[in-house]
C-alpha cells in the first residue's frame, strides 16, 4: 500500500500569530495541514487524566504544571486523530515549529527507504549517533540515533505502529511528553530515530510558555532520596543509550534506492 502522509500541528486557538505562521509554512510547503486544536491548562482540570501521580510524587519534587500536562494531551489526542484516519505515516507538528517547503518529499524519500522505526524526530537538539544516509534530489539526510532523545518533541513522524505502541505505553504517564516518550523508547523497546540536517526547527522568536508564570523556578527541592535516584538513573541512562543505538542500528534497515522508487 502506497504511502499517505496526515500532517498535524496542535494548536492554540488563542494564538493566532503562531497559527498564521504555520499556515503560511504549511502553504509554501504544498502540504494539507490540519490545526488541532490544544488542550490548554484549564482544560486538564475537567479531563479524565492518564496523570499518576503517585508516581510522580515519589520520583520529583514537584506535579507536572497544568500546561505539561496539557501538552501531553495534546500530542496524545493527534495520535488518536491519526489512528481514527485511513492515513499510513503522521508528522505531528508543535506550534513553534518552522518548517521549508522540503518537508513533504523528504518525509516520503525517509518512508520509502528506511524501515523498522516507530518514530522520527525532525528536529534532534544536541548530538547524535550515525545510523544511514537517505540520499534525495532535494536533499540528502542522515539518519541518526539521538544521544537526547527525551529532549523535545516539536515535530515528529510516526509510522501507524508507532503511534499505536506509544499511545498504549503512554497510557500511564507521570513525567512530560518528550521526557516520557524517550522513557517508552529505553524500557519499552519502541524504536525512535531522528535525522540531521533537521527539517524542522523551532522559531527563535517563538519563546515556550510551558512555564511562562516561572512555576518550575519556584519548586520544592527534591528530598535526599529523590537526588540519590535521580544521580543512579543518570549513570543507568548513558549505558541504556548505547546499548539502545546498538539495538536500533539492528532494527533499522535502509533500501536501495532502485528497490525504494
Amino acid at each position: 500500500m502506497d504511502a499517505t502522509i496526515l500532517f498535524l500541528a496542535i494548536s492554540l486557538q488563542s494564538s493566532s500569530e503562531r497559527r498564521r505562521r504555520l499556515k503560511e509554512f504549511a502553504c509554501r510547503a504544498g502540504i494539507d495541514l490540519s490545526l488541532v486544536p490544544a488542550v490548554t491548562g484549564d482544560d486538564v482540570a475537567q479531563m479524565e487524566l492518564g496523570f499518576d501521580r503517585e508516581r510522580r510524587r515519589k520520583e520529583f519534587s514537584v506535579d507536572l504544571l497544568p500546561t505539561e500536562l496539557a501538552c501531553m494531551e495534546s500530542h496524545l489526542r493527534c495520535l488518536r486523530m491519526f489512528l481514527g484516519s485511513p492515513h499510513t505515516h503522521c508528522v505531528v507538528l508543535e506550534d513553534d515549529a518552522s518548517f521549508g517547503p522540503v518537508l513533504p518529499s523528504a518525509v516520503s524519500r525517509l518512508i520509502r527507504t528506511v524501515t523498522g522505526w516507530d518514530f522520527v524526530k525532525l528536529w534532534t537538539p544536541g548530538s547524535n549517533w550515525p545510523l544511514g544516509r537517505v540520499v534525495g534530489v532535494d536533499c540528502s539526510l542522515e539518519v541518526v540515533y539521538p544521544k537526547n532523545l527525551s529532549r523535545d518533541a516539536l515535530a515528529i513522524l510516526y509510522s501507524r505502529e508507532g503511534a499505536r505502541r506509544v499511545l498504549e505505553r503512554m497510557g500511564r504517564y507521570w513525567m512530560a511528553f518528550d521526557t516520557q516518550l524517550g522513557y517508552v523508547c529505553c524500557r519499552d523497546g519502541v524504536v525512535g530515530v531522528g535525522v540531521f540536517p533537521p527539517l524542522c526547527e523551532p522559531s527563535p522568536d517563538l519563546p515556550s510558555s510551558i512555564d511562562a508564570m516561572g512555576r518550575r523556578a519556584r519548586a520544592v527541592p527534591p528530598s535526599v532520596k529523590q537526588l540519590v535516584y535521580h544521580r543512579v538513573q543518570r549513570l543507568l541512562n548513558s549505558w541504556y543509550k548505547r546499548r539502545l543505538y546498538h539495538e536500533v542500528r539492528r532494527a533499522v534497515r535502509f533500501r536501495e534506492l532502485g528497490d525504494a522508487e
